[in-house]
């Protein structure tokens, strides 16, 4: 499978839209919580789409994998709940939006949105070992391949049946 060049967000922009949709679940957020929630939506998203959500690299810390650019934006909160969006210098406040990334961050929300920090902290490791043993396991990425290969001839098979129709 290859990887897509082109990103679709900013590591900001990625942390205030799940600050914004945990607002809407009435979710307290602390600084670590979003540090590993950024990181476990990046995952998926790279995993389904193939593509990089940002260009940022995440750095290791005891914290969980963490952005800089977010860390020194949400980091002034220490363990207390973000009460506010990051915005650059002329107040302006960014989201990012596509259906796949709201599903995603929906999706992260909702499983692990009210764990405690610590909780996210170990969730975030055990994803970043099965991560890196993908990367590292010809087989197991062969195995992937052989299932993307098999859902997009699926897909091809569906937009046929699609346009038969009309």
């Amino acid at each position: 499978m290859k990887k897509n060049n082109f990103v679709i967000a900013s590591s900001i922009s990625v942390a205030n839209s799940i600050l914004k949709k945990a607002e809407e679940k009435n979710m307290r957020i602390t600084p670590v919580k979003l540090y590993n929630l950024i990181y476990l939506v990046y995952s998926d998203y790279l995993y389904h789409t193939q593509t990089k959500l940002f260009n940022e690299q995440f750095s290791p810390s005891y914290k969980g994998p963490i952005l800089p650019s977010v860390y020194f934006k949400f980091n002034c909160y220490n363990d207390d709940e973000i009460v506010t969006y990051a915005s650059d210098a002329k107040g302006n406040i960014y989201t990012a939006h596509s259906s796949m990334l709201d599903s995603i961050i929906n999706l992260n929300l909702d499983l692990y949105g009210y764990s405690y920090p610590e909780e996210l902290i170990e969730i975030t490791k055990q994803r970043s070992s099965i991560r890196q043993k993908f990367y590292n396991d010809v087989d197991m990425r062969e195995d992937a391949k052989k299932r993307y290969l098999e859902n997009q001839k699926v897909y091809a098979l569906h937009l046929k049946q699609i346009e038969n129709k009309k």
